[in-house]
């Protein structure tokens, strides 16, 4: 098999500490981009799709039992190729696969009916995030609901940064959209901010972002997502 991932030959990541190691160094650049740690919860919104109000940040460690299976099915679909005829029969496996399954299984709850990558990532992903929605408290899942409800709310995140065409931001303004994104504190200063119009400003920004206050300069809360 060739033009393989790393991932379609890891059938376990209990197996294979490189993908977690693969993992923890995605985290630690994410951590090193917004200037300060990830909380789990963070962490988990970061490594689902756009589509579920992540950052694409796929995690090997996760993904590599379904990776795997699906390299398996892709293989046996050729075995008559590959595989000598007196190993194939109805209950061939190969070295890891069972594994493998039983991996994937205990991640889903229940055995994948589909063994294609694309129908169990969408599995996991799916069990991801009903998960971490229930363990957000209610500012949180409105927010996660509402970076996660079309494709068009992360646009931003897909556009190409050229400044001739106003797509480029700072530094700070990144950062800080990433951080309301992720529903990461903001404002981690001791002893906290005071707002203008004496208003002591919360850890998340909401006050800065949706109070209208005549001292603050306009456009400030335009990166809100």
């Amino acid at each position: 098999m060739q033009n393989q991932s790393p991932t379609q030959n890891c059938s376990s990541r209990k197996s294979h500490p490189p993908l977690l190691d693969f993992d923890n160094n995605m985290r630690s650049v994410l951590s090193t981009l917004t200037h300060g740690p990830i909380p789990d919860q963070a962490w988990s919104q970061a490594t689902l799709p756009f589509s579920y109000g992540g950052l694409g940040l796929r995690s090997a460690s996760r993904f590599a039992s379904a990776a795997f299976i699906s390299s398996c099915h892709s293989t046996r679909l050729l075995s008559p190729e590959t595989i000598p005829s007196s190993l194939l029969t109805q209950d061939f496996t190969f070295p890891g696969e069972v594994t493998a399954l039983d991996l994937l299984t205990d991640l889903l709850g229940e055995q994948p009916d589909q063994p294609s990558q694309i129908a169990c990532q969408r599995l996991l992903d799916q069990q991801q995030f009903n998960h971490l929605k229930s363990q957000l408290d209610i500012r949180n899942q409105v927010r996660f609901l509402a970076v996660s409800g079309s494709l068009e709310t992360s646009s931003w995140l897909k556009a190409v940064p050229l400044s001739s065409m106003g797509l480029a931001m700072l530094g700070h303004e990144y950062n800080t959209s990433i951080r309301l994104w992720l529903g990461i504190p903001t404002i981690t200063m001791s002893p906290p901010l005071v707002c203008p119009c004496s208003a002591t400003m919360d850890q998340f920004g909401d006050h800065a972002c949706t109070y209208v206050c005549h001292e603050v300069p306009t456009g400030y809360n335009d990166i809100m997502p």
